[in-house]
């Protein structure tokens, strides 16, 4: 496995270092176990993760919220680079990002297990949280004496945070919960702040947030359009741009209200 370059503080790949891993599919209702894990954790802790599932994105920003320095491994390249998280650590100097060469382009192959076998060379300890039997990560594991488990399945499951009954949410609490979440600080920085559960977060987060795709969409509509200098007067002219959008100053010529209402009027014509 081939390390392509590595963006931030380099020296903490000489500290002593934890990689957390956790299966993919975690069950909302069991993040209270590896948050508990993540707010034990102080300055003197150095932790290794990725960034490829929701559970690891989700202890990424606890971490960096906490200022914990933290190793992130990435496949091919870092394309995150508008996190407000990530780029405050990266100023302060509590992260280093690691960009790992992919062999395949679709990451099949020996690609995840030759990753998996490089990041856990490089560190010492390992922490799991949530493991699926029937994942990677849990054959990974195998064998493995090494390795702290946070969640166990029988006691834990049953432990677990009850589902969330329906409480009103104010419009107080969604400005929090909307000014937290913009920040990239994670579901368990609006848990602490909002005192409501995981799962009632989580809910109320996708009903009053664009899907991350949708605003990945629109970030990369924001990067090609500050690749031109267009300005009023100049010699570019933004002439649509769908779903009425706009960026500072800029603005298309054409709305799709204008199109609408322009294909409405052709429609009724006599």
């Amino acid at each position: 496995m081939k390390v392509l370059e590595t963006i931030g503080n380099y020296s903490l790949l000489n500290r002593e270092k934890t990689l957390f891993l956790c299966s993919k599919r975690t069950p909302i209702e069991l993040y209270e176990y590896v948050f508990r894990w993540t707010d034990s954790l102080t300055e003197r802790n150095c932790i290794a993760c990725f960034n490829s599932t929701e559970m690891e994105s989700e202890v990424l920003k606890a971490l960096l919220v906490a200022k914990i320095p933290t190793v992130l491994f990435v496949m091919n390249r870092f394309s995150d680079v508008n996190n407000i998280q990530i780029r405050t650590a990266l100023q302060e100097k509590r992260m280093a990002i690691v960009v790992l060469k992919r062999d395949e382009s679709q990451g099949r192959g020996l690609t995840p297990r030759l990753r998996n076998e490089y990041v856990f060379s490089v560190c010492q300890h390992v922490v799991c949280g949530y493991v699926n039997k029937n994942g990677s990560v849990f054959g990974l594991l195998a064998g493995r004496n090494d390795v702290v488990k946070l969640i166990d399945d029988k006691e834990t499951l049953m432990a677990a945070e009850p589902s969330s009954r329906y409480e009103r949410w104010t419009v107080a609490q969604d400005k929090e919960l909307l000014r937290v979440f913009y920040a990239d600080m994670g579901i368990h920085a609006i848990h602490k702040q909002l005192h409501r559960t995981y799962t009632a977060v989580y809910e109320r987060i996708r009903s009053i947030t664009q899907p991350e795709e949708l605003l990945k969409g629109r970030e990369f509509e924001d990067l090609v359009l500050s690749m031109f200098d267009i300005q009023e007067g100049g010699m570019l002219a933004l002439q649509e741009w769908q779903g009425d959008k706009s960026q500072g100053m800029i603005q298309p010529e054409i709305t799709a209200t204008q199109i609408s209402y322009s294909v409405m009027t052709k429609k009724h014509l006599p």
